[in-house]
């Protein structure tokens, strides 16, 4: 059955991503998406690991093809902002942190991202 398949690479795949095993998270990840292509919390982690790897066009392709498949995610827009301030646009990161709070007011990441990266902030 390929979505209990699915379940299970996605699994191995975040338990790896929290120990750090990020090569191992990657290859799970990238498994679940040969299975469903359009698996966004698969697109939205592999593309994590890639940023945090430096690996920035990359996670840019994945958290697009996240977004464009779910919209309102909020997660996917709030990694984007992350992902534009990693690479130094601060106005676009400012941009999608307020997007992701469109979508849900109450989403506290994407809150404490545009207050920490807000141009009003004194910091």
């Amino acid at each position: 059955d390929n979505s209990v398949t699915l379940k299970a690479h996605n699994h191995l795949a975040l338990i790896y991503q929290i120990q750090g095993k990020n090569n191992e998270a990657i290859k799970h990840y990238s498994e679940a998406l040969r299975i469903n292509p359009n698996e966004t919390k698969s697109l939205n982690n592999l593309a994590i690991i890639q940023a945090k790897l430096g690996d920035f066009p990359g996670a840019t392709i994945n958290f697009n093809k996240a977004l464009k498949l779910d919209p309102e995610n909020e997660e996917t827009v709030n990694n984007l902002g992350l992902l534009s301030i990693k690479t130094g646009n601060l106005d676009k990161g400012v941009y999608y942190f307020e997007k992701a709070l469109r979508l849900n007011p109450a989403y506290t990441p994407a809150q404490n991202n545009l207050a920490k990266f807000s141009k009003n902030n004194p910091d």
